[in-house]
Formats: structure tokens, sequence, C-alpha cells
């Protein structure tokens, strides 16, 4: 089965990926275990079955596949508490496309929703781009394993089957980053080229046209007349240049947030916390995907009516990050930089990382570095646009 998760020869390697990159997209992705169905539901209620011994499916050549669903499949849903008060997925449409041909040479794309309970399975669909159709029902199975097989995968939480993306910040900065070059690329363009101004002309020579170029004089029979270039100054430019570049820098320390190792504070003496025991955000995601996986595999296996073996473990590699103590440092300062917090607050932060003492009075180093010079506690002078 891990040769061929999904029934395309994908293998788990090659499957997860694509899952792990949308959980972080989305906040949430799915696994669903999904497993041919051999049970159909008549008209008349009867149950059919097309396989039914152990020897009929492995004939047939029947195993459980996991399929990703992504955020925006899930359409709806419904949960509900057990007696012993743990939340369960009663129901939930999941939406995708089938393509089927037409003709030899046409085919035609249909919207599917597969609306899976504890007990049935509906599948209902329609042409696509058809609204004024109705979802027809064309097929109603049972679902022998009682409950419905879909796995989430979480990366930012805010309620059950709900999440946001875990990088929107840096989407936004993105979308601010995007702007601001625009803006930027129209100021050049306008800034780039001077701008003739004629003076003391005489309305006769106004009407008159101006060639401009080389080899080419100007006249006025006024001795007061005047002609030249007004040129920018640049100072717009100059200052969308700085946006850019602090949007850009903010945007590489958001994006690098995800792997900054934390192990929390520091004691009071300053010692540091063992890297070892510190994880960060991206380890925890691959933790979560590891039991995700697990959980998949549990549920393959009852589907097969099997029991997986003692022994059977899901393990990622994620030996990777930045240890926040050697990375706090250029961070908050980069922040700083930025203007995305106080310099009380780079201090207050330095010191709790265990880098300054803790005899430190932040507040008598503010006062003390503002009377050494009227530039030295921001680096650049901009004392006016600045916070305390």
């Amino acid at each position: 089965m891990i040769d061929d998760i999904d029934g395309t020869k994908r293998t788990l390697s090659q499957f997860l990926p694509t899952f792990f990159e949308k959980g972080i997209h989305h906040g949430v992705s799915y696994i669903l275990v999904d497993y041919p169905t051999t049970e159909f539901v008549l008209d008349n209620g009867d149950v059919y079955n097309i396989a039914p011994t152990k020897a009929d499916e492995e004939k047939l050549g029947l195993k459980p596949v996991f399929v990703h669903i992504t955020a925006d499949q899930i359409i709806n849903w419904q949960t509900s508490r057990s007696a012993g008060g743990e939340e369960v997925l009663d129901m939930v449409v999941i939406k995708s496309e089938e393509v089927r041909p037409t003709m030899s040479y046409a085919s035609e794309v249909y919207d599917v929703l597969t609306v899976w309970r504890n007990h049935i399975i509906e599948v209902w669909e329609k042409p696509k781009d058809k609204d004024e159709t109705e979802y027809q029902n064309i097929a109603t199975m049972k679902n022998s394993l009682g409950f419905i097989p879909l796995v989430p995968f979480y990366t930012r939480r805010i309620g059950s089957m709900l999440a946001r993306p875990a990088a929107e910040r840096l989407a936004w900065l993105n979308l601010k980053h995007f702007r601001s070059d625009s803006d930027q690329t129209n100021i050049l363009t306008w800034i780039r080229c001077p701008l003739l101004y004629l003076f003391g002309l005489s309305q006769e020579e106004m009407d008159k046209p101006i060639t401009i170029g080389p080899g080419r004089a100007f006249k006025s029979v006024n001795p007061d007349a005047q002609a030249g270039y007004l040129e920018h100054t640049g100072a717009a430019a100059s200052a969308g240049e700085r946006d850019l570049k602090n949007t850009e820098e903010l945007m590489e320390l958001v994006g690098m947030q995800p792997l900054i190792r934390s192990s929390g504070d520091v004691t009071a003496t300053g010692a540091r916390i063992d890297a070892s025991k510190s994880v960060c955000k991206v380890q925890l995601w691959v933790t979560d995907l590891e039991n995700v996986v697990y959980r998949a595999f549990v549920i393959a296996a009852q589907w097969m009516k099997i029991t997986l073996p003692d022994t059977f473990n899901i393990n990622i590699f994620n030996n990777f990050g930045i240890d926040a103590n050697t990375a706090d440092k250029e961070f908050l300062l980069k922040l700083r930089t930025a203007k995305q917090i106080t310099h009380r607050t780079l201090l207050n932060e330095i010191k709790r990382t265990g880098v300054l003492s803790e005899e430190l009075d932040v507040e008598k180093e503010i006062i003390e570095l503002e009377s050494e010079s009227p530039g030295a506690m921001f680096g650049d002078g901009d004392i006016d646009n600045a916070e305390s």
C-alpha cells in the first residue's frame, strides 16, 4: 500500500509533501481513507454486495487508498458529542470533479458531491457549469466502518473542522509588497522623465509647433524668455524604496518564524535552556503529521479487517530549525530596524533571552542612550517618526 498510497502509483513519500504544504496554506488538510465500495443500497432498501467474502475482495484486488481532501472541498459537515464527551463527525459533504468521455474525441466535466455518514455514503452529481440543473443521486452505498474515515491535519486550528492559514500574515505582507512595488514602478516611470517648461513666450510663439532634439534651437522675441527641464527630487522614490526594503525584511522574518526553535523563558540566572529541549512550529507540525498518518493506516487496517502490528510506526525526519539563542539577536534587531517593535521591547526581549544581564535597568538604559547623541537610539537620526 505504501508504494501506491492513493491508487495513482504515488508512494507515501510523494503523497505527503503536497498534503503537508496544503495544510500550511489552508491551516488544515484531510486524508480520506477510502475503500472501493462493495455494498450498494438498492431502491427497495436491500443491500447488494458484489464481494461478500474476503476471497472475493482479494480476487478483485480491492485495497484502501488515501485521498487528499483540501479545505475548499469540504462544503458542509455536522458533529455531535458522544456519551463520553468526545466530538464525533456525523456527516461531511465533499465536493470534487470528475471527467468522463462522451465521444471518442470529447469529454464532459461533472460536479460530484459525496455525502459521508456513519453508515451510509451517497454520491450526487450534475454537469459542471449548468446551474439550472439539479444534482442527481447516482449511488447509495453502505459504510461498513460505522464512522467517517476522515483524518484532519491542522497547522492553525480555530475550531472543529475550522482553521486559518498558518502563513496568513506572510500572505498579507506579500499583498502589501505587491502594491508598494506597483506604486514604486509607477512613480519611477514618471520621475525618470524630466518635465519641459517654457517661460515668457507670446501667444503666437505658443501656438507654433516646437521641435525638441539635437541641432534644434529655441527662439523667442522676449529677451526674458526661458526654457529648461524640471527634475523630480526623488524623495518619494527614496521613501518607496525604504518601504519596500522594510517590507521585504519583515517578510523574511515572518517566513522564518516557524523554523525558530523556542523553549520558553530562561531562568532568573540567565542560563540558557538546552537547545535539544526546544522545538519549532514546523517540528510540531511534523509530529502531528506522523500521528495523522498513523491514524490513517489504522483506519486502512480496519477497512481490511486486520490489525496493525505493534512494531508499526511512522517516522518523518524533523531534525531542522534555527536555535532561538542564535537567531534572536538578528531577528529582534531587524524587527526594530523595520519599526515593528519599540526600543524598549527590543531591550526587554534581549534581556529575557539571557543575552543581557537580569540586573539591567531598561528604562535607565534608554534615558542614558538618548543623552549620548540625538540619533544614537535609532541609528538613523529619525527621532520624530520613531517610537520610544
